[in-house]
């Protein structure tokens, strides 16, 4: 075989191989929306982050596991914000509890902040979380929901 034969053969397949990977491997984004949590969470609630004069950037997310007892949060983009950078976070803590976990700050997420996890058994949860949709907005849009999902 001649060297630009191998050439061309050599190209092909890393181009096949490279294609089949980018198919096997799920976005960021849609492995926020499946389950981030990891398996055996039930996704038990969602709530829009919002700014009154823009609507809905995103949602936080709340999961929980019967078997592990613990509930879980994530803060989204919208699909049409996913990839963008700017500051995202999520927080989760229990109501009357002193466990908290917390994501995000600074950071600039492209497509989701946390997981964050707190025990859940025998407690309810406050969750909270907001985006920028750039970097540096003054502005962060914000949502969450106060002693909710008891377990």
């Amino acid at each position: 075989m001649s060297s630009l034969k191998r050439r061309i053969t050599a190209v092909a397949t890393a181009a096949s191989a490279i294609s089949a990977g980018m198919l096997a491997v799920p976005s960021a984004a849609s492995a926020a929306t499946s389950g981030s949590c990891g398996s055996g969470y039930t996704k038990v609630g969602s709530y829009p982050v919002t700014r009154s004069w823009e609507g809905t950037a995103g949602y936080i997310d709340v999961y929980y596991s019967r078997a592990t007892g613990k509930n879980c949060a994530i803060t989204r983009r919208i699909s049409s914000l996913a990839g963008k950078a700017g500051g995202i976070w999520v927080c989760i803590d229990q109501s009357e509890g002193n466990a908290r976990d917390c994501d995000g700050g600074n950071r600039n997420y492209r497509y989701y902040a946390g997981p964050v996890f707190v025990p859940g058994r025998g407690q309810c949860i406050d969750v909270h979380g907001g985006l920028n949709r750039r970097p540096g907005d003054n502005a962060p849009f914000t949502g969450g929901a106060q002693r909710r999902h008891c377990g």
